[in-house]
């Protein structure tokens, strides 16, 4: 698994996609609605400006420490022997808003089969919820 894509028509890797937009755009949409996948991780880590010439890395994670599960789209790469992946993000929570504009789709454990296996249409229901409002945030 490698994380981002990198389309003709881009500069740069592309390794987030936006939830709101992913069922539409003609990068992702073909992606969303047959190869969904879960990202498990313990936590994520965001970058926040404390000044002109210093940023600090904050690491996120369940305060309860369970796995996270990001939701994701991926891509068959040339090589078949492994897959390009590119992580959903959503509007922040208002404790993840001061860190970031924006964060991962974090699912809940209940609904990794449905984003894996649910049918498209049904599936967009999850692009609209995060699995918690609160996460343990400490600087690293």
């Amino acid at each position: 698994m490698v994380t981002g894509i990198e389309p003709a028509w881009a500069n740069k890797l592309i390794i987030n996609a936006q939830a709101e937009t992913v069922r539409e755009k003609a990068t992702f949409k073909q992606a969303f609605a047959k190869q969904r996948c879960i990202i498990p991780c313990s936590s994520w880590f965001e970058w926040q400006q404390q000044s002109e010439t210093n940023k600090q890395k904050f690491q996120f994670s369940a305060i309860d420490d369970e796995p996270l599960f990001m939701a994701g789209i991926y891509y068959q790469a040339k090589q078949q022997s492994q897959s390009l992946v590119v992580t959903l993000t959503t509007t922040p929570t208002a404790q993840c808003e001061a860190y970031h504009r924006r964060m991962p789709l974090l699912l809940q454990a209940k609904n990794i089969e449905y984003w894996l296996f649910g049918d498209a249409e049904q599936v967009s229901l999850l692009l609209e919820s995060t699995m918690a409002d609160e996460f343990k945030i400490v600087p690293n």
